[in-house]
């Protein structure tokens, strides 16, 4: 796997974006994690930067994750989205995979459900998590 990722936490919590960056510098050592906390900010981020993976939550003030993920995939198809949620939702997933995120991930999942997902999605598949 690439060494010295480039991920975006989109999320709207700072606290939530706080704990899931710590796991991060935990889980993948050397990574440049980058933090927005709306669809907008995600979008402008785009435009100057490249990631390899982004982790979008769904419900967001300004632009929620799935309109951002629709506006981010239609400009660049191969952009790595795993949609995170704290929803157990299927229309959430069903959704996210219409609009052509990589996966779909619950908030509530431990350490090794996040890397999983995430390394599933670097490697180039898909994993959308049964809800």
């Amino acid at each position: 796997m690439k060494q010295n990722l480039k991920i975006l936490i989109v999320d709207d919590h700072k606290i939530y974006r706080d704990s899931l960056k710590m796991t991060l510098k935990r889980l993948f050592a050397n990574s440049k994690i980058t933090e927005a906390e709306n669809g907008v900010e995600f979008l402008d981020l785009m435009k100057v930067n490249t990631f390899d993976i982004v982790l979008m939550d769904i419900k967001m003030p300004v632009m929620d994750g799935l309109t951002a993920t629709k506006i981010a995939i239609k400009q660049n198809p191969e952009l790595k989205i795993l949609g995170i949620s704290m929803y157990q939702n299927e229309d959430y997933c069903k959704q996210f995979k219409d609009y052509g995120a990589k996966g779909f991930i619950q908030k509530g999942g431990d350490f090794e459900d996040i890397k999983f997902a995430i390394e599933e999605v670097l490697y180039g598949r898909k994993y959308f998590m049964e809800t």
